[in-house]
């Protein structure tokens, strides 16, 4: 039901069943569409921890997704948590209960 008549790329679980979890992505449930949103951010992700911290610690200068000089430490969830509140990421993903 969650996903009826959204309009979302990308559909991510919440750890919240932690505390502090409600607003954090559990890396271990992730839908994604194919679309050139998620191919690119796939990607994106892919290369900014290929890259690491970058010069001058700005991480990945130009993210297909339309970020700029973001940077993924970690691994995918901390970098998809990372990037979740902006709005280049938040407007292609629903995040829902992870109970």
């Amino acid at each position: 039901q969650a996903l009826q008549g959204v309009s979302r790329e990308l559909f991510v679980a919440s750890e919240d069943w932690l505390v502090s979890g409600e607003r954090r992505i559990n890396g271990g449930l992730i839908f994604a569409e194919n679309s050139a949103f998620t191919q690119n951010l796939f990607q994106d992700t892919v290369e900014a921890h290929r890259i690491g911290p970058g010069q001058g610690d700005r991480g990945l200068e130009r993210w297909r997704i339309g970020l700029r000089e973001r940077r993924c430490g970690g691994n995918d969830q901390a970098c998809l948590n990372s990037i979740f509140g902006l709005s280049e990421f938040a407007d292609h993903t629903l995040l829902a209960s992870g109970l």
